[in-house]
């Protein structure tokens, strides 16, 4: 997939570093902001020629870097393609003396711009204007002809990362912040995490040769209600840069976590993609996905756990149930000499362990219910589809019980089980509506209905009714 990347935020914040570095990639394809070819005067060109350019180009992603454009972020992010912003900032007071130094002609540009601003005659109105109006009010309380340069450059600083912030753009999944001194304190882990929000491999080599001079060992007076509001506003950033880098941090152990499949690794799993969530429960989308993935994927490993314990506590909250009591007691009834049983349909129900009198006990299901088979001693699975099988012998008693429902067609299946027993049982919901369990085709089944899938008569049939429930209600079918 080509994707377009965009590099800004507010200029002399590293920005050479981090391109300078990224294009170490091969598979990054350099735009700085002196190329011709997508920009003009410093500034990018029409966005639909952009999106061209990334698309024709030959690397995976297109790296441009309009740093003085930030205000374009949402423009940026919705080109058409699959984009991203790398966005930088500074310390304001290290912005205003590299500035001072690198170009000291730039004075009269600041003011420039900041009386453009008051007059909205700027760039930010354009994409914002509601917010870019929220700004204008204060710095109308705070600018006078009276600022200095340096003042005027964290003005002017001011309202670029103000806007970035009230556009809610921080902990967006597609925007990575970062500041100038985490990438030259820590170039290596800054570079990581970047590599990884880009999609792209590391490698030691974008990391060298990231460090900076420290030259600005000079002075500069700058207003003190802007230096307060603007260190109020860098914390604001770096809170937002450290929460980041908790959500990438919870994403990548979740997903490390996730690959050893355990249990007790995906429980660990899902609680570090809640933290990653909770911290950014803004698109999470997939994230809140997977989690109810893996939360189902933990259900049935309980179940299995659960069950491969003691296959008799999953029977416990049904055995005492009136319909299977009353099966018990027919199976007495009618084949209390019997040797063989055969349960059809057994998933893991252990109703055929109550029948202690036989034998020979056999039960066959869909073949993923054998693991709930295989240390049951005393009982022979068979694994496969019943409409399918072929049997090599007959059985006194044959057992269905609450699987009829769900079959499209139950007649040739009950056919089968009338051809291997001397006796069967057989029970399914009565006169239950429609639609109150999605997974019963069946439904509603009249005592005609049911009798009609049988070529002979019942020796007996019970119907149970349960006082506490107006729907819920079985037949059960004898044929001897």
């Amino acid at each position: 997939m080509k994707t377009a990347v965009f590099l800004t935020g507010f200029w002399r914040s590293g920005t050479n570093m981090v391109v300078s570095a990224l294009n170490k990639n091969d598979d990054i394809a350099l735009y700085n902001e002196n190329n011709p070819k997508a920009f003009e005067n410093w500034l990018i060109k029409d966005l639909d020629l952009i999106k061209d350019i990334c698309i024709k180009e030959n690397h995976k992603i297109s790296l441009f870097k309009p740093v003085s454009e930030p205000y374009r972020i949402s423009e940026f992010l919705n080109l058409g393609i699959e984009s991203k912003v790398i966005y930088l900032y500074r310390r304001p007071e290290s912005v205003s003396k590299s500035a001072l130094q690198r170009f000291p002609h730039w004075p009269k540009s600041y003011s420039k711009f900041i009386k453009n601003f008051l007059d909205g005659k700027d760039p930010y109105s354009k994409y914002n204007s509601q917010i870019a109006d929220q700004i204008r009010k204060w710095v109308k309380t705070k600018y006078t002809d009276t600022l200095n340069d340096a003042s005027l450059i964290v003005l002017r600083w001011l309202i670029s990362n103000e806007f970035y912030f009230k556009c809610n753009f921080k902990l967006h999944p597609k925007v990575f912040t970062a500041s100038y001194e985490e990438i030259t304190t820590n170039p290596t882990d800054c570079l990581k995490r970047i590599c990884n929000f880009l999609a792209i491999d590391f490698n030691s080599k974008i990391s060298e040769n990231i460090s900076t001079s420290n030259r600005h060992k000079f002075d500069i007076i700058i207003n003190d209600e802007l230096m307060e509001i603007a260190n109020n506003c860098y914390e604001k950033l770096d809170e937002i840069k450290v929460k980041e880098d908790d959500v990438w941090t919870y994403k990548k152990l979740g997903e490390s976590l996730e690959k050893k499949s355990q249990k007790q690794y995906l429980t660990e799993a899902i609680a570090n993609y809640r933290k990653a969530i909770s911290l950014n429960p803004k698109d999470m989308s997939y994230l809140e996905a997977r989690v109810e993935k893996l939360l189902l994927k933990v259900k049935d490993l309980d179940k299995e756990e659960f069950q491969a314990k003691d296959r008799n506590v999953y029977w416990q909250s049904r055995k005492d149930d009136v319909m299977y009591q009353m099966i018990k007691n027919l199976a007495h009834a009618y084949a209390s000499e019997g040797v063989s049983v055969l349960d059809v349909g057994c998933h893991n129900s252990s109703l055929i362990l109550d029948l202690d009198w036989f034998t020979k006990k056999v039960v066959t299901d869909r073949p993923y219910i054998t693991k709930y088979w295989q240390k049951v001693k005393g009982v022979e699975f068979i694994p496969g589809d019943f409409n399918k099988l072929k049997f090599d012998r007959t059985f006194d008693l044959v057992l269905c019980t609450q699987g009829i429902e769900h079959l499209q067609e139950p007649k040739p299946f009950i056919q089968k089980l009338l051809s291997l027993g001397k006796t069967v049982i057989v029970s399914t919901t009565y006169e239950v509506p429609e639609g109150i369990c999605k997974y019963h085709v069946q439904d509603p089944i009249s005592f005609e209905k049911f009798q009609s899938w049988f070529d002979t008569e019942f020796t007996a049939t019970v119907i149970i009714r349960r006082p506490k429930s107006k729907v819920w209600r079985n037949i059960i079918g004898v044929v001897t």
